[in-house]
């Protein structure tokens, strides 16, 4: 019974809380009204949430805007980075030795050609003379 007193109709229209009910088919289009607004900006979520909320009522709101606004492309390219930002980059020292620095590949998917079976190989490169060293 006490649910029942948040419910009243007032000029017409059926609210809930003192915000208007809207029926599941015309959520789309008020979803639409208040984050592509072109006037303002495109919101994101919990902006657009607190706006169709503010006004207006139905069940599973929260859900319903975020699924909607979670395919806006426009809100995917202007979102803020959420990690910290990069140190500052330090060059590397000079390599003076052969086998100082080192960069290496691995090949896979090679033909079972050993007597054990491998089929990868590792290949080590120095960086000063270009030398090759693979491990089969």
């Amino acid at each position: 019974m006490e649910a029942d007193m948040h419910w009243k109709v007032i000029a017409g229209a059926l609210t809930f809380e003192r915000r208007i009910y809207m029926p599941e088919a015309l959520w789309n289009q008020v979803i639409s009204l208040f984050h592509d607004n072109p006037e303002s900006g495109d919101f994101g979520v919990l902006r657009t949430v607190a706006l169709v909320a503010k006004a207006l009522y139905w069940l599973g709101l929260d859900t319903t805007v975020w699924k909607s606004v979670a395919g806006c492309e426009v809100c995917h390219q202007i979102k803020a980075p959420r990690r910290p930002r990069y140190g500052a980059t330090m060059p590397l020292p000079p390599l003076c030795n052969s086998w100082d620095g080192i960069t290496m590949d691995f090949v896979t998917h090679v033909m079972n050609s050993t007597r054990l079976g491998y089929t990868g190989i590792v290949i080590t490169f120095d960086l000063i003379t270009k030398a090759a060293n693979d491990r089969s």
